[in-house]
């Protein structure tokens, strides 16, 4: 939709391809998938290793001690024993018991994070990793260069099908088209557009607003909506 305060122009929609909205080609080699898989390790290692620091500073906040719970009939007494000692003193008050309980959760949690963020590394370090997307991306470079269609060696047959197959986008409420992404398509919301943005930047083909047929096997007696 385009247009002032006074006047507004409904876009008109037209048939086209998932191919067709691909800014170029050329953004499958300039991310390619692995790259962008790398940058969200990367992402993910950073929320991991903040989240990390910021547990240990709240552990630091809260004494070095096990919460132990001991459970008689109809009631259930609550103990604090520090690390490595087995002197136990009994708590009555629940703020201790909530901030002992809160420090065994957060430890258990640190441990999961830690394993996570040695994972993340690893792969992020793995030179052989590096060394073969290094030599794919001068492969599609070279291939890119000789003007051949990325699409066709990236993807399979059945892939490329539905990537150049004709769809003509839900032709319902077209005034609900509001946005664009940076290719020029039309969407509904901000949200749309910034995916369809993504996936052009790096030459990543998508449909938007197709119709999809869901076929099922269940009884023909009950009522089921196959089309979206």
């Amino acid at each position: 939709m385009i247009g002032d305060n006074n006047t507004m122009t409904i876009q008109p929609l037209k048939a086209r391809t998932a191919g067709s909205i691909i800014i170029n080609h050329t953004g499958l080699l300039e991310t390619d998938m692995l790259h962008v898989v790398s940058e969200l390790l990367e992402s993910v290692l950073k929320t991991y290793e903040q989240t990390n620091d910021n547990i240990r500073q709240e552990l630091a906040l809260i004494d070095d001690k096990l919460l132990h719970i001991y459970e008689k009939p109809n009631k259930f007494y609550f103990y604090s024993v520090p690390k490595g000692s087995r002197k136990r003193t009994s708590l009555s008050d629940m703020k201790q018991v909530y901030k002992l309980a809160r420090r065994a959760y957060l430890e258990e949690r640190l441990s999961a994070l830690d394993i996570e963020i040695k994972k993340l590394r690893r792969k992020l370090n793995d030179a052989a990793a590096m060394q073969h997307e290094l030599k794919r991306e001068r492969l599609l470079n070279r291939f890119d260069y000789a003007g051949l269609d990325l699409c066709q060696i990236l993807f399979t047959k059945e892939q490329n099908e539905w990537i150049n197959e004709v769809f003509s986008p839900n032709p319902y409420k077209p005034e609900g088209y509001r946005y664009q992404t940076d290719g020029g398509v039309w969407v509904r919301s901000k949200s749309e557009a910034k995916i369809g943005s993504a996936l052009e930047a790096i030459g990543w083909p998508y449909r938007n607003d197709d119709f999809v047929r869901i076929i099922t096997d269940g009884p023909a007696d009950i009522p089921f909506r196959d089309s979206y």
